[in-house]
Protein backbone atom coordinates (compact mmCIF):
# COMPACT_ATOMS: atom_id res chain seq x y z
CA UNK A 1 0.00 0.00 0.00
CA UNK A 2 1.20 3.40 -1.26
CA UNK A 3 1.58 5.62 2.15
CA UNK A 4 3.05 9.06 2.24
CA UNK A 5 5.62 9.67 4.44
CA UNK A 6 4.92 11.75 7.95
CA UNK A 7 6.38 15.10 7.36
CA UNK A 8 9.28 17.24 9.86
CA UNK A 9 9.80 20.08 8.08
CA UNK A 10 8.21 21.32 11.27
CA UNK A 11 10.79 19.67 13.81
CA UNK A 12 13.51 20.88 12.11
CA UNK A 13 15.75 23.65 13.71
CA UNK A 14 16.73 26.71 12.56
CA UNK A 15 18.96 26.67 9.44
CA UNK A 16 20.97 29.63 10.83
CA UNK A 17 21.82 27.62 14.13
CA UNK A 18 22.95 24.58 11.97
CA UNK A 19 26.27 24.68 9.78
CA UNK A 20 25.78 22.08 7.81
CA UNK A 21 23.18 22.38 5.14
CA UNK A 22 22.01 25.83 5.52
CA UNK A 23 18.70 25.21 3.90
CA UNK A 24 16.76 22.49 5.87
CA UNK A 25 14.06 22.06 3.63
CA UNK A 26 11.72 23.96 1.39
CA UNK A 27 9.28 24.96 3.73
CA UNK A 28 11.80 26.64 6.09
CA UNK A 29 13.00 30.27 5.57
CA UNK A 30 14.93 30.93 8.67
CA UNK A 31 18.52 31.42 7.87
CA UNK A 32 17.87 31.63 3.82
CA UNK A 33 18.89 34.84 2.24
CA UNK A 34 16.54 38.34 2.08
CA UNK A 35 16.90 38.37 -1.55
CA UNK A 36 15.31 34.78 -1.88
CA UNK A 37 12.17 35.28 -2.92
CA UNK A 38 9.44 34.22 -0.40
CA UNK A 39 7.43 31.73 -2.42
CA UNK A 40 10.50 30.27 -4.60
CA UNK A 41 13.23 28.65 -2.28
CA UNK A 42 16.25 27.61 -3.57
CA UNK A 43 16.79 24.07 -4.00
CA UNK A 44 18.01 22.32 -1.16
CA UNK A 45 21.64 21.31 -0.89
CA UNK A 46 22.69 17.65 -1.21
CA UNK A 47 24.58 16.13 1.68
CA UNK A 48 27.80 15.97 1.57
CA UNK A 49 28.80 12.43 3.78
CA UNK A 50 32.06 13.23 3.58
CA UNK A 51 31.42 16.47 5.71
CA UNK A 52 28.98 14.83 7.72
CA UNK A 53 31.65 11.69 8.69
CA UNK A 54 33.96 14.67 9.58
CA UNK A 55 31.34 16.48 11.88
CA UNK A 56 30.41 12.64 13.75
CA UNK A 57 34.63 12.89 14.38
CA UNK A 58 34.47 16.11 15.53
CA UNK A 59 32.01 15.59 18.13
CA UNK A 60 33.18 14.57 21.34
CA UNK A 61 35.15 17.54 21.73
CA UNK A 62 31.90 19.71 21.71
CA UNK A 63 30.27 21.03 24.81
CA UNK A 64 27.74 18.88 26.18
CA UNK A 65 24.52 21.15 25.03
CA UNK A 66 25.61 21.16 21.79
CA UNK A 67 26.58 16.64 21.66
CA UNK A 68 22.41 16.82 21.60
CA UNK A 69 21.79 18.86 19.16
CA UNK A 70 24.26 17.85 16.86
CA UNK A 71 23.72 14.16 17.39
CA UNK A 72 19.82 14.78 16.63
CA UNK A 73 20.41 16.82 13.50
CA UNK A 74 23.78 14.81 12.46
CA UNK A 75 21.66 11.79 12.33
CA UNK A 76 18.59 13.28 10.80
CA UNK A 77 21.17 14.49 7.50
CA UNK A 78 22.34 11.00 7.30
CA UNK A 79 18.88 10.07 6.61
CA UNK A 80 18.14 12.77 4.35
CA UNK A 81 20.57 11.94 1.99
CA UNK A 82 19.44 8.06 2.55
CA UNK A 83 16.31 9.18 1.24
CA UNK A 84 16.80 11.04 -2.04
CA UNK A 85 15.76 9.10 -4.72
CA UNK A 86 18.91 9.28 -6.42
CA UNK A 87 20.50 7.37 -3.18
CA UNK A 88 17.67 4.34 -2.69
CA UNK A 89 20.37 2.58 -4.86
CA UNK A 90 23.14 3.62 -3.59
CA UNK A 91 25.00 2.14 -0.35
CA UNK A 92 27.34 3.84 2.47
CA UNK A 93 31.37 3.21 2.34
CA UNK A 94 32.66 1.31 5.08
CA UNK A 95 34.02 4.72 6.61
CA UNK A 96 30.56 6.89 5.96
CA UNK A 97 28.33 3.30 7.71
CA UNK A 98 30.60 3.14 10.66
CA UNK A 99 30.37 6.71 11.28
CA UNK A 100 27.00 5.99 11.05
CA UNK A 101 27.07 3.33 13.78
CA UNK A 102 29.43 5.17 15.80
CA UNK A 103 26.74 8.15 15.78
CA UNK A 104 24.04 5.93 17.19
CA UNK A 105 26.47 4.36 19.85
CA UNK A 106 26.82 8.21 20.84
CA UNK A 107 23.31 8.73 21.27
CA UNK A 108 22.70 6.43 23.86
CA UNK A 109 25.83 6.72 25.58
CA UNK A 110 26.98 9.67 27.92
CA UNK A 111 27.90 12.64 26.52
CA UNK A 112 31.78 13.88 27.44
CA UNK A 113 31.65 16.71 29.49
CA UNK A 114 34.00 19.98 28.71
CA UNK A 115 35.42 21.10 31.44
CA UNK A 116 37.17 18.94 33.95
CA UNK A 117 35.99 17.97 37.48
CA UNK A 118 31.97 18.21 35.52
CA UNK A 119 29.85 14.78 36.23
CA UNK A 120 28.91 12.98 33.33
CA UNK A 121 26.03 14.46 31.63
CA UNK A 122 23.31 11.92 30.76
CA UNK A 123 23.50 10.05 27.08
CA UNK A 124 22.24 12.22 24.29
CA UNK A 125 19.14 10.36 23.48
CA UNK A 126 18.17 11.26 27.32
CA UNK A 127 18.42 14.40 26.40
CA UNK A 128 16.22 14.66 23.55
CA UNK A 129 12.91 16.69 23.61
CA UNK A 130 9.65 15.49 21.09
CA UNK A 131 11.04 17.19 18.64
CA UNK A 132 14.76 15.18 18.69
CA UNK A 133 13.22 11.82 20.04
CA UNK A 134 10.44 12.05 16.80
CA UNK A 135 13.38 13.36 14.52
CA UNK A 136 15.75 10.17 15.30
CA UNK A 137 12.82 7.67 14.51
CA UNK A 138 11.97 9.31 11.66
CA UNK A 139 16.06 8.70 10.47
CA UNK A 140 16.18 5.16 11.80
CA UNK A 141 12.95 4.77 9.46
CA UNK A 142 15.07 6.38 6.39
CA UNK A 143 18.51 4.42 7.14
CA UNK A 144 17.12 0.88 7.68
CA UNK A 145 18.05 -0.61 4.49
CA UNK A 146 21.70 1.11 4.96
CA UNK A 147 22.97 -0.13 8.14
CA UNK A 148 22.88 -3.92 10.18
CA UNK A 149 19.48 -4.84 11.15
CA UNK A 150 20.95 -5.40 14.49
CA UNK A 151 22.16 -2.17 14.95
CA UNK A 152 18.95 -0.55 14.06
CA UNK A 153 16.81 -3.02 15.84
CA UNK A 154 19.12 -1.88 19.15
CA UNK A 155 18.51 2.47 18.29
CA UNK A 156 15.34 1.45 18.01
CA UNK A 157 14.89 -0.60 21.16
CA UNK A 158 16.48 2.33 23.14
CA UNK A 159 14.68 5.20 21.55
CA UNK A 160 11.37 2.98 22.28
CA UNK A 161 12.25 2.41 25.73
CA UNK A 162 12.80 5.92 27.19
CA UNK A 163 10.35 7.78 24.32
CA UNK A 164 7.96 5.90 26.71
CA UNK A 165 9.15 7.22 29.77
CA UNK A 166 9.73 10.15 28.56
CA UNK A 167 8.09 13.74 29.65
CA UNK A 168 8.77 15.26 26.67
CA UNK A 169 6.83 12.79 24.83
CA UNK A 170 3.86 13.19 26.55
CA UNK A 171 3.68 17.23 26.14
CA UNK A 172 4.53 16.72 22.83
CA UNK A 173 1.50 16.87 19.75
CA UNK A 174 -0.19 14.95 16.81
CA UNK A 175 2.66 15.27 14.81
CA UNK A 176 5.40 14.44 17.61
CA UNK A 177 3.73 10.84 18.19
CA UNK A 178 2.41 10.57 14.39
CA UNK A 179 6.47 10.61 13.13
CA UNK A 180 7.81 8.99 16.16
CA UNK A 181 5.71 6.09 15.94
CA UNK A 182 5.66 5.79 11.86
CA UNK A 183 9.69 5.95 11.97
CA UNK A 184 9.71 3.00 14.58
CA UNK A 185 7.65 1.08 12.25
CA UNK A 186 9.28 1.38 9.16
CA UNK A 187 12.49 0.52 10.69
CA UNK A 188 10.90 -2.40 11.95
CA UNK A 189 9.79 -2.62 15.19
CA UNK A 190 6.75 -4.73 16.13
CA UNK A 191 4.56 -4.63 19.62
CA UNK A 192 5.09 -8.44 19.59
CA UNK A 193 8.85 -7.94 20.02
CA UNK A 194 8.78 -4.50 21.66
CA UNK A 195 6.53 -4.21 25.47
CA UNK A 196 8.22 -0.61 25.01
CA UNK A 197 6.06 0.11 21.29
CA UNK A 198 2.98 -1.66 22.84
CA UNK A 199 3.08 0.81 25.76
CA UNK A 200 4.33 3.93 23.55
CA UNK A 201 0.99 2.65 22.04
CA UNK A 202 -1.07 2.68 24.73
CA UNK A 203 -0.04 5.97 25.51
CA UNK A 204 -1.35 7.59 22.13
CA UNK A 205 -4.25 6.19 22.60
CA UNK A 206 -4.56 7.46 25.87
CA UNK A 207 -2.98 11.23 24.90
CA UNK A 208 -3.98 11.90 22.24
CA UNK A 209 -7.67 12.45 22.26
CA UNK A 210 -6.71 15.48 24.44
CA UNK A 211 -4.67 16.80 21.78
CA UNK A 212 -7.37 17.51 19.18
CA UNK A 213 -8.58 20.32 20.63
CA UNK A 214 -5.41 22.02 19.33
CA UNK A 215 -6.17 20.41 16.09
CA UNK A 216 -4.06 17.73 14.17
CA UNK A 217 -3.46 17.64 10.74
CA UNK A 218 -5.07 14.62 8.49
CA UNK A 219 -1.69 13.03 7.67
CA UNK A 220 -0.64 13.18 10.92
CA UNK A 221 -4.16 11.06 12.33
CA UNK A 222 -3.68 9.07 9.54
CA UNK A 223 -0.24 8.11 9.91
CA UNK A 224 -0.76 7.55 13.81
CA UNK A 225 -3.34 4.61 13.06
CA UNK A 226 -1.65 3.56 9.64
CA UNK A 227 1.43 3.03 12.30
CA UNK A 228 -0.04 1.41 14.44
CA UNK A 229 -1.39 -1.06 12.21
CA UNK A 230 1.75 -1.81 10.60
CA UNK A 231 3.72 -2.57 13.94
CA UNK A 232 1.03 -5.27 14.69
CA UNK A 233 -0.54 -3.37 17.98
CA UNK A 234 -3.21 -5.43 19.22
CA UNK A 235 -4.25 -3.41 21.61
CA UNK A 236 -7.70 -1.40 21.71
CA UNK A 237 -7.54 1.89 19.67
CA UNK A 238 -10.98 2.61 20.34
CA UNK A 239 -11.08 5.55 22.93
CA UNK A 240 -8.42 7.49 19.89
CA UNK A 241 -10.85 6.57 17.00
CA UNK A 242 -14.24 7.32 18.72
CA UNK A 243 -12.48 10.60 19.58
CA UNK A 244 -11.28 10.85 15.76
CA UNK A 245 -14.94 10.57 14.32
CA UNK A 246 -16.57 12.91 17.09
CA UNK A 247 -13.85 15.25 15.75
CA UNK A 248 -14.36 14.70 12.20
CA UNK A 249 -18.19 15.33 12.90
CA UNK A 250 -18.10 18.65 14.34
CA UNK A 251 -15.51 19.63 11.99
CA UNK A 252 -12.65 20.48 13.68
CA UNK A 253 -10.73 18.08 11.75
CA UNK A 254 -9.81 16.51 8.37
CA UNK A 255 -11.52 19.50 6.72
CA UNK A 256 -8.74 19.90 4.37
CA UNK A 257 -7.25 16.79 4.14
CA UNK A 258 -5.69 15.09 1.34
CA UNK A 259 -7.52 12.52 -0.48
CA UNK A 260 -4.91 10.01 0.32
CA UNK A 261 -5.36 10.94 3.89
CA UNK A 262 -8.86 9.81 3.87
CA UNK A 263 -8.35 6.30 2.25
CA UNK A 264 -5.06 5.60 4.68
CA UNK A 265 -7.52 7.07 7.89
CA UNK A 266 -9.98 4.28 6.62
CA UNK A 267 -7.96 1.10 5.76
CA UNK A 268 -6.03 1.86 9.18
CA UNK A 269 -9.59 1.53 10.85
CA UNK A 270 -11.01 -1.38 9.23
CA UNK A 271 -7.28 -3.18 10.36
CA UNK A 272 -7.26 -2.30 13.99
CA UNK A 273 -8.64 -5.24 15.89
CA UNK A 274 -12.30 -3.92 17.53
CA UNK A 275 -12.92 -1.29 15.38
CA UNK A 276 -15.53 -2.36 13.18
CA UNK A 277 -18.07 0.48 14.35
CA UNK A 278 -15.81 2.90 14.46
CA UNK A 279 -14.75 2.27 10.77
CA UNK A 280 -18.47 2.50 9.56
CA UNK A 281 -18.86 5.51 11.36
CA UNK A 282 -15.72 6.66 9.59
CA UNK A 283 -17.26 5.71 6.17
CA UNK A 284 -20.27 7.49 7.04
CA UNK A 285 -18.39 10.56 7.23
CA UNK A 286 -16.61 9.98 4.34
CA UNK A 287 -20.21 9.54 2.08
CA UNK A 288 -20.69 13.05 3.41
CA UNK A 289 -17.67 14.62 1.63
CA UNK A 290 -16.91 11.89 -1.23
CA UNK A 291 -17.98 13.90 -3.76
CA UNK A 292 -15.02 16.67 -3.15
CA UNK A 293 -12.83 13.45 -1.79
CA UNK A 294 -12.52 10.76 -4.38
CA UNK A 295 -11.99 12.97 -7.52
CA UNK A 296 -8.56 13.32 -6.12
CA UNK A 297 -7.88 9.43 -4.88
CA UNK A 298 -5.36 7.16 -7.24
CA UNK A 299 -6.05 3.49 -7.45
CA UNK A 300 -4.40 2.61 -4.79
CA UNK A 301 -6.63 4.88 -2.88
CA UNK A 302 -9.51 3.40 -4.12
CA UNK A 303 -8.63 -0.07 -3.99
CA UNK A 304 -7.90 0.65 0.57
CA UNK A 305 -11.49 2.33 0.41
CA UNK A 306 -13.02 -0.65 -1.19
CA UNK A 307 -11.00 -3.13 0.59
CA UNK A 308 -12.23 -1.46 4.27
CA UNK A 309 -15.76 -1.12 2.95
CA UNK A 310 -15.46 -5.07 2.35
CA UNK A 311 -14.19 -5.51 5.65
CA UNK A 312 -16.59 -3.71 8.10
CA UNK A 313 -19.83 -4.72 5.53
CA UNK A 314 -20.36 -1.10 4.95
CA UNK A 315 -22.06 -0.42 1.75
CA UNK A 316 -23.12 2.79 -0.06
CA UNK A 317 -24.34 2.84 -3.60
CA UNK A 318 -23.64 6.34 -4.49
CA UNK A 319 -20.13 6.21 -3.08
CA UNK A 320 -19.59 2.58 -4.75
CA UNK A 321 -20.67 4.03 -7.98
CA UNK A 322 -18.16 7.18 -8.02
CA UNK A 323 -15.50 4.89 -6.40
CA UNK A 324 -15.88 2.48 -9.35
CA UNK A 325 -15.94 5.48 -11.89
CA UNK A 326 -12.77 6.92 -10.07
CA UNK A 327 -10.87 3.66 -10.52
CA UNK A 328 -11.98 3.27 -14.35
CA UNK A 329 -10.36 6.52 -15.07
CA UNK A 330 -7.23 5.92 -12.20
CA UNK A 331 -6.56 2.77 -13.85
CA UNK A 332 -6.36 3.45 -17.43
CA UNK A 333 -4.23 6.00 -16.70
CA UNK A 334 -1.97 3.69 -14.74
CA UNK A 335 -2.65 0.97 -17.68
CA UNK A 336 -1.25 3.96 -20.25
CA UNK A 337 1.38 4.73 -17.76
CA UNK A 338 2.24 1.07 -17.86
CA UNK A 339 2.31 0.72 -21.21
CA UNK A 340 4.67 3.46 -22.22
CA UNK A 341 6.76 2.32 -19.78
CA UNK A 342 6.72 -1.14 -21.42
CA UNK A 343 7.40 0.12 -24.63
CA UNK A 344 10.07 1.76 -23.63
CA UNK A 345 11.85 -1.57 -23.11
CA UNK A 346 11.53 -2.39 -26.56
CA UNK A 347 13.06 0.78 -28.01
CA UNK A 348 15.85 -0.02 -30.55
CA UNK A 349 18.76 0.97 -28.85
CA UNK A 350 20.58 3.85 -31.19
CA UNK A 351 21.81 3.04 -34.65
CA UNK A 352 25.49 2.71 -34.75
CA UNK A 353 27.04 5.78 -36.43
CA UNK A 354 28.22 4.14 -40.32
CA UNK A 355 32.37 4.01 -40.20
CA UNK A 356 33.45 4.84 -44.03
CA UNK A 357 36.61 3.05 -43.42
CA UNK A 358 34.81 -0.19 -43.11
CA UNK A 359 32.43 0.80 -45.65
CA UNK A 360 35.47 0.87 -48.17
CA UNK A 361 37.06 -2.01 -46.85
CA UNK A 362 33.86 -3.78 -48.08
CA UNK A 363 33.59 -1.95 -51.40
CA UNK A 364 37.17 -3.84 -51.55
CA UNK A 365 35.71 -7.36 -50.92
CA UNK A 366 33.41 -6.95 -52.92
CA UNK A 367 34.43 -8.77 -56.13
CA UNK A 368 34.87 -11.58 -54.37
CA UNK A 369 31.58 -12.54 -53.47
CA UNK A 370 29.45 -14.57 -55.45
CA UNK A 371 26.84 -12.72 -58.03
CA UNK A 372 23.79 -13.13 -55.68
CA UNK A 373 25.40 -11.83 -52.62
CA UNK A 374 27.08 -8.87 -54.83
CA UNK A 375 23.65 -7.73 -55.82
CA UNK A 376 22.31 -7.21 -52.33
CA UNK A 377 25.62 -5.70 -50.72
CA UNK A 378 25.78 -3.60 -53.89
CA UNK A 379 22.43 -1.84 -52.80
CA UNK A 380 23.34 -2.31 -49.14
CA UNK A 381 26.90 -0.58 -49.53
CA UNK A 382 25.49 2.72 -51.50
CA UNK A 383 22.42 2.87 -48.61
CA UNK A 384 25.24 2.77 -46.18
CA UNK A 385 27.24 5.90 -47.77
CA UNK A 386 24.18 7.74 -48.21
CA UNK A 387 23.00 6.83 -44.55
CA UNK A 388 26.05 9.12 -43.33
CA UNK A 389 25.63 11.37 -45.69
CA UNK A 390 22.30 12.10 -44.81
CA UNK A 391 22.91 12.46 -40.78
CA UNK A 392 23.27 16.33 -39.33
CA UNK A 393 27.20 16.34 -38.42
CA UNK A 394 27.98 15.24 -41.70
CA UNK A 395 26.30 17.76 -43.48
CA UNK A 396 29.47 20.02 -44.26
CA UNK A 397 31.62 16.75 -43.66
CA UNK A 398 33.84 15.83 -46.93
CA UNK A 399 35.25 12.31 -47.54
CA UNK A 400 38.67 11.63 -47.94
CA UNK A 401 39.65 11.07 -51.66
CA UNK A 402 39.94 7.67 -51.12
CA UNK A 403 36.46 7.36 -49.66
CA UNK A 404 35.03 9.54 -52.18
CA UNK A 405 36.87 7.01 -54.93
CA UNK A 406 35.22 3.80 -53.26
CA UNK A 407 31.77 5.21 -53.67
CA UNK A 408 32.63 6.05 -57.38
CA UNK A 409 34.14 2.31 -57.70
CA UNK A 410 30.60 0.99 -56.37
CA UNK A 411 28.50 2.95 -59.07
CA UNK A 412 31.05 1.63 -61.55
CA UNK A 413 30.26 -1.53 -59.72
CA UNK A 414 26.30 -1.60 -60.05
CA UNK A 415 26.31 -0.54 -63.46
CA UNK A 416 29.12 -3.07 -64.85
CA UNK A 417 29.05 -6.96 -64.52
CA UNK A 418 28.79 -8.64 -61.45
CA UNK A 419 31.93 -10.90 -60.93
CA UNK A 420 31.36 -14.68 -61.13
CA UNK A 421 33.64 -17.06 -59.22
CA UNK A 422 32.06 -20.37 -61.17
CA UNK A 423 34.41 -21.29 -64.49
CA UNK A 424 32.58 -21.80 -67.56
CA UNK A 425 29.32 -19.79 -66.74
CA UNK A 426 28.49 -16.43 -68.70
CA UNK A 427 29.25 -13.28 -66.96
CA UNK A 428 25.63 -12.50 -64.76
CA UNK A 429 23.84 -9.34 -65.39
CA UNK A 430 24.72 -5.90 -63.62
CA UNK A 431 23.66 -5.82 -60.53
CA UNK A 432 21.74 -3.02 -61.46
CA UNK A 433 19.80 -4.58 -64.00
CA UNK A 434 19.28 -7.72 -60.89
CA UNK A 435 17.83 -4.82 -58.13
CA UNK A 436 13.91 -5.48 -57.09
CA UNK A 437 11.83 -2.35 -56.49
CA UNK A 438 13.08 -2.05 -52.88
CA UNK A 439 16.72 -1.59 -54.19
CA UNK A 440 15.92 0.57 -57.25
CA UNK A 441 14.65 3.23 -54.77
CA UNK A 442 17.22 2.60 -52.44
CA UNK A 443 19.33 3.59 -55.34
CA UNK A 444 17.71 6.53 -55.89
CA UNK A 445 17.40 7.71 -52.24
CA UNK A 446 20.73 7.14 -51.90
CA UNK A 447 22.10 9.01 -55.23
CA UNK A 448 20.08 11.85 -53.72
CA UNK A 449 21.90 11.70 -50.45
CA UNK A 450 25.24 11.12 -52.39
CA UNK A 451 24.77 14.27 -54.56
CA UNK A 452 26.59 16.83 -52.47
CA UNK A 453 29.57 14.82 -51.52
CA UNK A 454 30.38 13.15 -55.23
CA UNK A 455 31.23 14.51 -58.90
CA UNK A 456 28.27 15.74 -60.61
CA UNK A 457 29.21 13.92 -63.89
CA UNK A 458 29.34 10.59 -62.12
CA UNK A 459 25.98 10.73 -60.13
CA UNK A 460 24.01 12.03 -62.92
CA UNK A 461 25.52 8.94 -64.97
CA UNK A 462 24.49 6.87 -62.24
CA UNK A 463 21.53 8.28 -62.20
CA UNK A 464 20.60 7.91 -66.15
CA UNK A 465 21.48 4.28 -65.57
CA UNK A 466 19.25 4.03 -63.27
CA UNK A 467 15.87 5.97 -64.52
CA UNK A 468 16.68 4.19 -68.36
CA UNK A 469 16.48 0.37 -66.43
CA UNK A 470 13.49 1.49 -64.24
CA UNK A 471 11.80 2.60 -67.28
CA UNK A 472 12.11 -1.09 -68.78
CA UNK A 473 11.57 -2.48 -65.35
CA UNK A 474 9.42 -5.08 -64.64
CA UNK A 475 10.05 -4.63 -61.01
CA UNK A 476 9.15 -1.68 -61.03
CA UNK A 477 5.72 -2.39 -62.82
CA UNK A 478 4.67 -4.32 -59.50
CA UNK A 479 6.12 -1.60 -57.19
CA UNK A 480 4.13 0.45 -54.90
CA UNK A 481 3.40 3.76 -54.60
CA UNK A 482 6.50 3.90 -52.40
CA UNK A 483 8.27 2.92 -55.20
CA UNK A 484 7.68 5.89 -57.30
CA UNK A 485 10.09 8.43 -55.21
CA UNK A 486 12.83 7.14 -57.10
CA UNK A 487 11.72 9.43 -59.90
CA UNK A 488 11.94 12.51 -57.65
CA UNK A 489 15.44 11.01 -55.89
CA UNK A 490 16.41 10.34 -59.29
CA UNK A 491 15.47 13.93 -60.66
CA UNK A 492 17.11 15.46 -57.91
CA UNK A 493 20.25 13.71 -58.96
CA UNK A 494 19.92 16.93 -61.93
CA UNK A 495 19.92 20.05 -60.91
CA UNK A 496 16.56 21.19 -61.67
CA UNK A 497 13.07 19.02 -63.29
CA UNK A 498 14.00 20.96 -66.88
CA UNK A 499 17.41 19.86 -66.93
CA UNK A 500 15.98 16.19 -66.26
CA UNK A 501 13.38 16.05 -68.70
CA UNK A 502 15.41 17.62 -71.74
CA UNK A 503 19.22 15.55 -70.40
CA UNK A 504 17.30 11.92 -69.88
CA UNK A 505 14.25 10.95 -71.99
CA UNK A 506 14.40 8.09 -70.56
CA UNK A 507 13.47 9.59 -67.15
CA UNK A 508 10.67 11.28 -69.23
CA UNK A 509 9.21 7.84 -70.40
CA UNK A 510 9.63 6.58 -66.71
CA UNK A 511 7.28 8.84 -65.07
CA UNK A 512 4.97 8.63 -68.08
CA UNK A 513 4.83 5.40 -66.96
CA UNK A 514 4.06 5.67 -63.37
CA UNK A 515 1.19 7.56 -64.33
CA UNK A 516 -0.23 5.05 -66.34
CA UNK A 517 1.18 2.20 -63.83
CA UNK A 518 -0.77 4.15 -60.79
CA UNK A 519 -4.11 2.70 -61.16
CA UNK A 520 -2.51 -0.59 -60.51
CA UNK A 521 -1.07 0.04 -57.70
CA UNK A 522 -2.70 -0.16 -53.99
CA UNK A 523 -2.67 3.36 -52.21
CA UNK A 524 -0.59 3.72 -49.18
CA UNK A 525 -0.59 6.72 -46.73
Amino acid sequence: MGVASAGVCDAIPSCAALRLVPACCPACRRGHSARQHTYDPAPRRKQDLEQLVSAVEELPFLSSSSQVEQTSWLLWCFADWARQPENSRARMTPAQCNAVLDLLQRMAVEARGVKAGNPPAPPPMQQFNARQLNMAAWSLGQLQPHLPAATVTAACTALACHSASSEAMKRGSWRDWSTLLHGLATAGMQCSSSPDLTRLCDQAVQLLPGKLARGAAGQDISMTLLAMVKSDYTGSAQPLLQSVTAAISQGDIMRDAKPQAWANLIWAASKLPGCRQEARQLLSLFSARAQAVVPGLNAQDVSNILYAMGLVLWHDKEVCRQLAERAAQAQTWHAATQLLSTLRQYDPPPRPKQDLEQLVSAVEELPFLSSSSQVEQTSQLLWCFADWARQPENSRARMTQAQCNAVLDLLQHMAGGARDETAGKPPPLPPLQQFDARQLDMAAWSLGKLKSHLPAAAVTSACTALARHSASSEAMKRGSWRSAAAAWEAGQGARTWPTAFMAWPALATWIAQCAAWQQGWPRQT
